[in-house]
């Protein structure tokens, strides 16, 4: 279960967990810990009544858990201890996921599935829907994507062949994160007892932080009798305000939220009487560290790595910019009918479709170049206006790169805006005249002088490629839409497909500071993974870049990304350009 709230209210939380658990190990015993959270939870009067079966004391039942809790449970858990958690309701039908999602009246939802199991966000239902956990945008995509789930199983690596069925689905508004931690509570066999699990390097695969950096992650275990000790509480940066009400104990309930530092979700928490401490330097883990009244002040073990960053997701010939220009330049197609590798660039209004064109130019040509008419990067309208192919002169040799960029109008929200898809279905297949001027309300018609009616082998498109931004919002219910629809229209032509994510540099920090930290980013790596789901494109076809745009001189390691891009490109389009 994962929870996404603010840094001041994140360590509230961790105390408030940490203060049920430790009231609740000294006011039940050993020997009652588990039968009292049972009452606390599933009794009678407790917060899932009707919902969880009672557990036998520990002396019938040993090294046992039978206490296990669906997320909208463990959100409820968190609610009702005066936690800020996202507003989310759960529902058993598609209708009732509609109504749902109506309800809470958010454009940005997240539809989870309610299965015992990890990994759902990378799963697989029966029926062939990808993902566990999918965002929507409107309440009739949250109907759709419902129907999809319930009643359906749901195949991940911990359910095997057998999968899980999955009754309901948790419908909650989306927050964003801009950084995330790991905090849990749990039995711990190797232990005994109960354990503090913390590590800054939050994030939906904690596990893969584990096995690649055990060091990260912090464990203490707690003593049953004694409760959370001072040293471990300042250890696992924890505030020292602890609640310990007796009356609302847990023991065997696992959170882990991911604490979000961003301003777009002001918390509503904390309580009146909370007086919020001064912030002092943070330690191993990472985790929020607040000025207490301990006698005796955190210690401060070495330095970590920053939490935004892991172990490199692809590696990069970093360095290697000459081998990869030998190939660029000495490349010729196969295909003599073809002459060249013609190359489609399409996106939402703002990718950088017209600013990699120029970015190409300036890399091959080792100058600066400016050959398509880009706009600001801010602008909110095409500055494309009609069917334009772009050639890349050779730096003193008179004649031209065996490939072309054809740029069109960017995608936008709506009818009548942006580009027609049905324009860009046309110029797949070659009917696009060079100069046509785009027109988003009526698409080009074989009557039309643009159209051409018999294209060759060279008008044709040999290899498409989709920008998106890697700094804007999440893909967007009409533009995504479009995109899918003219992915599908070059998959029926067994056009090849490459993605390349821009702005890599304006959306994470340590990009910014050093681009060879582009492939250890985990912001961008759940980026891509996230545009893979949602657009079909494998992630080994999708390519992070930073486009040229302020710069007035040429930069090695920004060259290697958009070489890289580039040899795959021409490596795609030059494999199709051969069938024809």
């Amino acid at each position: 279960m994962r929870v996404i709230y603010s840094t001041v209210e994140g360590d509230m939380a961790t105390s408030l967990i940490c203060g049920r658990l430790t009231a609740s190990l000294r006011t039940s015993g050993a020997r009652n810990t588990i039968s009292s959270a049972s009452k606390v939870l599933c009794g009678t009067s407790g917060l899932f009544a009707g919902h969880v079966s009672h557990l036998q004391p520990p002396h019938l039942q040993q090294q046992q858990r039978n206490l296990s809790l669906h997320e909208y449970m463990s959100i409820g858990l968190l609610k009702e201890a005066g936690i800020s958690v996202p507003d989310g309701m759960v529902a058993s039908s598609s209708e009732e996921a509609y109504s749902v999602a109506k309800q809470i009246g958010s454009k940005d939802l997240v539809v989870k599935a309610q299965v015992l199991a990890g990994g759902r966000g990378k799963g697989t239902f029966e029926g062939g829907l990808k993902g566990g956990v999918r965002i929507v945008y409107s309440p009739e995509e949250a109907r759709d994507i419902s129907s999809q789930m319930i009643g359906r199983k749901l195949y991940t690596k911990q359910t095997g062949e057998a999968g899980r069925i999955c009754n309901q689905v948790f419908i909650c508004e989306r927050r964003y994160p801009r950084r995330e931690y790991y905090f849990a509570i749990t039995m711990e066999r190797s232990y005994q007892g109960p354990v503090l699990i913390g590590s800054s390097q939050g994030g939906v695969n904690i596990e893969d932080v584990a096995a690649e950096n055990p060091d990260a992650i912090v464990k203490e275990p707690i003593d049953i009798v004694e409760g959370i000790k001072m040293e471990q509480a300042v250890k696992v940066k924890l505030l020292s305000k602890q609640n310990t009400d007796p009356d609302n104990t847990s023991t065997d309930d696992e959170k882990k939220p991911e604490i979000c530092t961003g301003d777009e979700n002001p918390a509503p928490y904390p309580p009146p009487d909370y007086e919020e401490p001064a912030p002092s330097s943070c330690t191993t883990p990472e985790l929020a560290v607040f000025s207490t009244d301990y006698a005796t002040p955190s210690p401060s073990p070495p330095p970590t790595s920053p939490s935004t960053l892991r172990a490199p997701w692809r590696q990069e010939s970093w360095g290697n910019n000459q081998s990869y220009l030998h190939y660029v330049n000495h490349y010729q197609p196969e295909n003599e009918a073809v002459g060249y590798i013609r190359v489609l660039l399409h996106g939402p209004v703002g990718a950088g479709k017209s600013t990699f064109i120029n970015s190409v130019s300036s890399v091959v040509r080792r100058k600066m170049a400016n050959q398509a008419l880009a706009s600001s990067d801010n602008s909110e309208i095409s500055f494309t206006k009609e069917y334009k192919t772009h050639c890349i002169q050779r730096q003193g040799r008179g004649n031209f790169y065996p490939f072309v960029f054809n740029d069109v109008m960017g995608l936008e929200e709506g009818t009548g805006r942006g580009v027609h898809v049905k324009d860009i279905k046309l110029a797949l297949k070659g009917h696009v005249m060079e100069g046509y001027k785009f027109n988003p309300v009526s698409p080009l018609t074989p009557s039309d002088h643009g159209y051409v009616s018999h294209p060759s082998p060279g008008d044709r498109v040999h290899v498409l490629v989709c920008l998106y931004s890697a700094n804007a919002g999440d893909m967007r219910g009409g533009v995504l839409q479009k995109m899918r629809e003219i992915r599908e229209a070059a998959s029926d032509l067994g056009i090849p497909q490459i993605a390349v994510i821009t702005k890599i540099d304006e959306a994470c920090e340590e990009v910014e500071n050093n681009l060879r930290n582009t492939f250890k980013s985990r912001y961008l790596n759940t980026k891509i993974e996230e545009f893979s789901r949602n657009l079909g494109i494998p992630i080994n076809c999708i390519f992070p870049v930073k486009n040229y745009c302020t710069e007035t001189l040429l930069d090695d390691d920004v060259d290697t990304l958009i070489l890289s891009a580039l040899r795959a490109i021409i490596d795609f389009g030059g494999d199709f350009a051969n069938t024809l």
